[in-house]
């Protein structure tokens, strides 16, 4: 496979969820499931890391922000190669978007525990539910915006809006009450 070609390939297959958003139903909600995995792969990797929390926020900021910016260049260009906007095919804007969500959780949550588990499933929902029915500005973003900023758009909001509901429900004194082993 030629390096044009590959890199065609890869489009197609991210923008597509590998193949998530080829489902007949609920491929928004297929590849949102694959963004709590993203999400929570950096979670957990940023948990472990032996750095200072500031830096350990920092990276999680940088790793977002480029996960965001690999996912616009590959909606726009599926979006330019097949010559469609916003198809529901595509759902990198649900991973991007569901990944923001939960790397918003405090590092200092154990990976797979409980609490963690607690509040990526309000993640999930809250993601979902903001995606779905896409209230206020997140629906004049999606309608409004062209191209990959439109498909995207709407998604990095709704995904930042989930994680700040649920970094603030991890502040709750609520999240003590869920046991911490099983």
């Amino acid at each position: 496979m030629s390096a044009p070609s590959l890199i065609q390939w890869w489009t197609v297959q991210y923008a597509r969820g590998f193949g998530l958003g080829l489902a007949s139903k609920a491929p928004g909600t297929l590849g949102s499931l694959l963004g709590v995995v993203v999400g929570l792969a950096i979670h957990a990797g940023l948990h472990h890391a032996q750095i200072l929390p500031l830096v350990k926020s920092s990276l999680g900021i940088v790793l977002l922000v480029a996960l965001t910016w690999v996912t616009y260049k590959t909606i726009a260009s599926y979006e330019a190669q097949l010559k469609i906007h916003d198809d529901q095919r595509v759902v990198a804007d649900e991973i991007a978007g569901q990944a923001i969500a939960l790397g918003m959780l405090p590092y200092d949550i154990a990976p797979l525990s409980p609490p963690l588990l607690a509040l990526t499933i309000v993640g999930f929902l809250v993601f979902r539910f903001l995606d779905i029915k896409k209230p206020w500005i997140i629906g004049a973003i999606d309608e409004s915006w062209p191209g990959a900023s439109g498909t995207l758009g709407d998604d990095v909001l709704a995904g930042v809006i989930a994680g700040i509901i649920v970094f603030a429900l991890s502040l709750s004194p609520l999240l003590e009450k869920i046991p911490v082993s099983w």
